[in-house]
């Protein structure tokens, strides 16, 4: 009986450590996001505007993500090519759509007819 029990022992043990195993494997794909300061964010940025938010959408993205679009009217262009009263569009990840809701920590949320200060960088595919 001692046996069977260590065996049953060994196979908890087992069990256990796959399950952590598995945790950690799964929180590997986790990211952290170093805040930048405004000296940093200035030269990482290829536009910096204050725009009203027109329009907010929230749809799947091709990775069957939830993103969110917001459409925001530049009111001035401090830095970049943006004309005022023009539009821009910024996609940021996480949004709510059919009542479920995808919040990412360090994703900014838009409100529309709110003004904001966007810094932003082009995607690698240029949009």
């Amino acid at each position: 009986m001692f046996m069977g029990g260590h065996v049953w022992r060994r196979g908890v043990l087992f069990v256990l450590a796959t399950l952590i195993g598995l945790g950690a494997t799964t929180s590997a794909f986790a990211s952290i996001v170093r805040a930048l300061d405004l000296v940093e964010l200035v030269a990482k940025s290829d536009i910096i505007i204050v725009g009203q938010v027109t329009r907010v959408t929230v749809s799947t993205d091709a990775y069957s993500r939830t993103v969110s679009d917001a459409e925001l009217h530049v009111r001035n262009t401090w830095k970049g090519s943006a004309q005022e009263g023009s539009s821009v569009v910024v996609r940021a990840l996480g949004g709510t759509k059919g009542g479920d809701t995808l919040r990412v920590i360090g994703e900014p949320t838009f409100a529309s007819a709110s003004t904001v200060v966007l810094f932003g960088r082009r995607s690698p595919n240029g949009a």
